[in-house]
This record gives C-alpha cells, sequence and structure tokens, in this order.
C-alpha cells in the first residue's frame, strides 16, 4: 500500500484526525513506516514538551507525538499530511523534537502493539468512532 493509498483509506474525519493527532499517533506512525515505499529511509520522530513529564526510567521524556520522519529530508509526515519538523511540533506549544527510533526499536521500546494484527485491529476500531 502506498501512502497516498493509506490516507485515502482512512479519509480523516475530526475524530480520527483528534485520535491519531494523541494517542493513536505511535500507531499511526508505525503504520506509514509499513506502508513507505523506502522504509530503509523512515525512522519514527518524536515531539516531547520541554517541560513535560517523564515517562518511565526507560522513557526518561514526555512523549508528546509521534509522527513517521522522513530521513534527511527535514519533513515528517503524521495523519494531517507532509509538513517540516517545525511545523508537526507547533500545534504543541513549548515542544520540540526529541528523537527518532527505528521503527523496530519504537514498537519494543513503547510496546503499543506486538504484533501486525495488533496494528491492523488498532487502525479498524478507529475508523468505527
Amino acid at each position: 500500500m502506498r501512502l497516498h493509498d493509506l490516507f485515502e483509506a482512512i479519509s480523516p474525519s475530526k475524530e480520527i484526525i483528534d485520535y491519531y493527532m494523541k494517542e493513536g499517533c505511535g500507531i499511526f506512525a508505525y503504520a506509514l513506516w509499513l506502508a513507505y515505499d523506502k522504509p530503509e529511509n523512515g525512522r519514527i520522530g518524536i515531539i516531547s514538551a520541554v517541560a513535560g513529564e517523564k515517562w518511565s526510567r526507560s522513557i526518561p521524556f514526555e512523549v508528546t507525538h509521534a509522527f513517521f520522519l522522513i530521513e534527511n529530508s527535514g519533513n515528517g509526515i503524521d495523519v494531517k499530511g507532509i509538513e517540516p519538523i517545525w511545523r508537526i511540533a507547533k500545534p504543541f506549544g513549548n515542544a520540540q523534537f526529541h528523537s527518532q527510533y527505528h521503527p523496530g526499536d519504537f514498537r519494543t521500546v513503547y510496546g503499543q502493539f506486538r504484533s501486525k494484527a495488533a496494528l491492523r485491529r488498532s487502525i479498524r476500531n478507529s475508523r468505527s468512532r
């Protein structure tokens, strides 16, 4: 599936955009990586609130938003489309680009979905919201 097809498949409503801009952002970023034409050029980028709370010992910073990062381009993709990283961070106030992960590492660290089947279920469930 190409990225354009993924965006058309979800045809995001306000509710879907809200979900994938908040708690579903990591799922969406990972799905984009799976659909990306050149997955070797993609990473999961993390936006973090400057004064945010640490998540845990293993994640000692706030994860405000996750997005698909197109390496060496300065651009990322989230449910709103392709934008420069600074523009992706802007809606989150005092937040900035924090780090990037290989998608496999991201899945391990954040543990939001343990398999492609769990990812598909999450996307399917969000469509019914």
